[in-house]
């Protein structure tokens, strides 16, 4: 297998200091360990995000690391090293499917799994039979429906907060799930598997005026059988759950206060509001006078106790064995294929399943036995139909799913200002949420980040890990900016929209309400092979991601691109193809092997990669056309069309492709380096106030950037 696609774990013993047969639980001035989990596994996607996300591991999960004698300042791991220890005893690793395959989440739990296991065999010796109690995060798969986190996963969505020493910083979902996870299953029987999704956010505890302080309520786990599964669960409105599992009780809804386990009569996967409504005992209100109904929804959570998580790991050694890396490289190792390279055999051999809509769905009920007699690729489960699961309620918990651009652009600018009026074309029982879930992360509407020039008195924007300057500008209502460097003459950003990773554009920059502008790198070796050479100096170059924050990214048929009617968006270009003004045809925006019927904007070539100019550069000002139908439709004599002819050009990709074009590890640093550009421009600033004043000038002082942080500050501006 190639170096970059094996997850090495041989460096853990010498690296870390971790003694053969001792799996240390360090124990805090109270006596009790501090996390409960042996292990967390954490996957990404592919094997580069998986390298690429762990600095985000390290900062955000593990704290101050352990360093062995041989492991430098620099860190505990080398390069090649995805494995780390906490001081408390904590083993992380960073993870992907093995050697290429796509599992999915059923697949790639077994794959995690095996992985842990593994780690613990070789940590406390082969002859030892404790199993670890281990935590695995999945990071999401394509992010599809949001594609400004494709490149390191939903589970690292950027987050500004503001933590108890009143400072602003930067968190993410899958940082906030792991603290929640560790207080809700600090008394898990040893030997358990909890499985999650890290592009959820989850609170388990009641929301008031000290909800951020309280600890989450932990589950008693005494009276429960070991042989059982246990799926997290919180009411949500049907609207809600309508997108997710839905859990239905034996008909003891269980509404009291803490966490209440009851068995279970069925699951529902994605059911519509009718469909839920006429099943018995599904839905229920909180408020006891029967309107709002909400429903029991699945949050990703699912508890394997000891007895069932045995099955689970029974499994990576037997019907899933093609599902993990020691047993795809003992199936290619025996010979027999005609496979080319391992990562062709890991492919065509392993098993592709969901564990929420597949594996859960094997387990019995209590009205029902698991359906033992699953064929096909199902039928590797069939083991797990002795287990029943049940429905570990929290009643005044609460779900929010980062599933969408505009869920996350919602998100943010609600949950971030509680000033912001309800007008919105936001959902009440949504609005309601994310102000909860704002009040109790603290959100705040800036996080390092230094903004000059800029009228900032619209309602609702959120500016987090960026540098803004210019010498005017504006900032529309409930816009989002993250992680960009823009420092230019004029900065214009509309209402609704989300700008990330801009930067080096110079001159003016512009971009209209409800559009998205994503800018990553470019990977050398795809450029290399891809792009023919524009001049005699290699200049970086990157990919320009533009879309509408409401387009349905997966819809067939589309009905909306840069957020206009694709009807009237064909008629405009009609005409002003007749006008000779633009000319598009399908197959300049598809591959030709991508059919009629599966065409829409996730394989649609829409996004130019551009390079850097003369003056290291972005030139963006091709970006006119799309700011110009997003403003006046494209049945405005308004509309110019002006820089179509230089995007039709350029070479584009979709955002189907972007995991194989981009440099994620290139953006990771990108990301990390603005914290020392902020600092560089507020001592900039104070040396100018300084000179302004010891040199008793009669100069202005520009103090924008320090009037920008104290209106943005919970206790004034939110």
């Amino acid at each position: 297998p190639r170096t970059e696609d094996c997850i090495s774990t041989k460096n853990i013993s010498t690296c870390h200091q971790i003694p053969r047969g001792s799996l240390r639980r360090p124990q805090d001035p109270s006596g009790m360990a501090r996390r409960p989990f042996d292990i967390v596994v954490i996957t990404s996607p592919d094997a580069q995000s998986a390298r690429s996300v762990l600095g985000l591991i390290k900062s955000s999960c593990g704290g101050d690391m352990e360093l062995g004698e041989d492991s430098g300042k620099g860190g505990c791991f080398d390069a090649d090293d995805l494995t780390f220890q906490t001081p408390d005893g904590t083993i992380y690793v960073s993870s992907c499917d093995p050697f290429g395959a796509r599992l999915g989440s059923g697949g790639g739990t077994i794959a995690a799994l095996s992985e842990a296991d593994e780690i613990h065999s070789k940590l406390n010796g082969d002859g030892n039979n404790s199993r670890p109690t281990v935590l695995i995060c999945h990071a999401g798969g394509e992010s599809s429906r949001c594609p400004t986190q494709i490149v390191l996963g939903k589970a690292w969505t950027s987050l500004p907060v503001v933590d108890k020493m009143a400072c602003t910083g930067v968190t993410n979902p899958t940082s906030i799930l792991i603290s929640g996870l560790s207080e809700v299953f600090a008394d898990v029987p040893r030997g358990s598997v909890i499985v999650a999704a890290s592009d959820v956010l989850l609170l388990f505890r009641s929301v008031g005026d000290d909800a951020s302080s309280k600890k989450c309520e932990v589950i008693n786990f005494d009276q429960v059988d070991h042989c059982k599964v246990l799926g997290l669960s919180v009411p949500a409105p049907l609207s809600t759950a309508k997108n997710h599992g839905v859990f239905v009780s034996d008909g003891t809804h269980c509404e009291g206060e803490g966490w209440n386990i009851q068995s279970t009569d069925k699951v529902l996967q994605k059911p519509s509001p009718d469909e839920m409504r006429s099943t018995a005992n599904c839905t229920f209100s909180l408020d006891g006078g029967g309107k709002n109904q909400v429903a029991w929804i699945d949050t990703g959570v699912v508890c394997f106790l000891p007895k069932s998580a045995a099955t689970l790991r029974d499994l990576s050694g037997s019907s899933m064995k093609c599902c993990t890396r020691t047993g795809i490289a003992e199936l290619y190792g025996q010979g027999g294929t005609s496979h080319s390279s391992i990562e062709a055999f890991a492919v065509q051999k392993s098993i592709k399943l969901c564990l929420y809509g597949d594996m859960l769905r094997a387990l019995k009920t209590a009205s029902s036995q698991g359906p033992t007699g699953m064929t096909g690729t199902l039928a590797a489960v069939n083991k797990l139909s002795q287990h029943e699961i049940c429905i570990c309620s929290y009643s005044s918990g609460s779900f929010v799913h980062l599933g969408t651009t505009r869920e996350l652009v919602d998100f943010l600018t609600v949950g971030a200002s509680v000033a912001a009026t309800s007008s919105r074309d936001v959902k009440p029982s949504a609005w309601k949420r994310y102000q909860n879930f704002g009040k109790t992360m603290k959100l705040t509407r800036r996080s390092g980040s230094f903004v000059s020039g800029l009228d900032t008195q619209a309602d609702g924007h959120v500016v987090l890990n960026s540098v803004l300057t210019c010498s005017r500008g504006r900032l529309g209502a409930n816009c989002v900016v993250e992680h960009c460097d823009l420092r230019s003459d004029e900065i214009s950003i509309g209402e609704n929209s989300l700008v990330s990773g801009v930067r080096d554009t110079g001159g003016v920059f512009s971009i209209g309400g409800d559009l998205c502008l994503q800018l990553l790198p470019v990977r050398q070796s795809w450029k290399d092979a891809n792009l023919p050479a524009s001049s005699d100096v290699a200049r970086p170059c990157f990919v320009c991601l533009c879309f509408g924050i409401n387009d349905g990214i997966k819809d067939f048929p589309m009905k909306t691109v840069y957020g206009v009617d694709l009807l009237a968006l064909t008629r405009g270009f009609a005409t002003a193809n007749e006008c000779g003004i633009i000319s598009i045809k399908e197959s300049e925006i598809w591959n030709e092997n991508v059919p009629s019927s599966r065409r829409m904007l996730w394989n649609a070539n829409m996004h130019p990669i551009i390079e850097l100019d003369d003056k290291n550069e972005l030139d963006l000002s091709w970006m006119s056309w799309i700011n110009d139908l997003a403003q006046y439709g494209p049945g405005d004599e308004s509309c110019s069309y002006a820089g179509f002819r230089e995007w039709k050009s350029s070479y584009r990709v979709s955002l189907s492709d972007v995991r194989n074009v981009v440099d994620s590890s290139s953006e990771s640093l990108f990301r990390g380096s603005i914290a020392a550009a902020v600092q560089a421009c507020e001592e900039d600033r104070l040396r100018s106030w300084r000179r302004t004043c010891l040199g008793r000038f009669h100069e202005p002082m520009n103090f924008d950037h320090v009037r920008d942080v104290l209106l943005s500050k919970p206790s004034l501006g939110h």
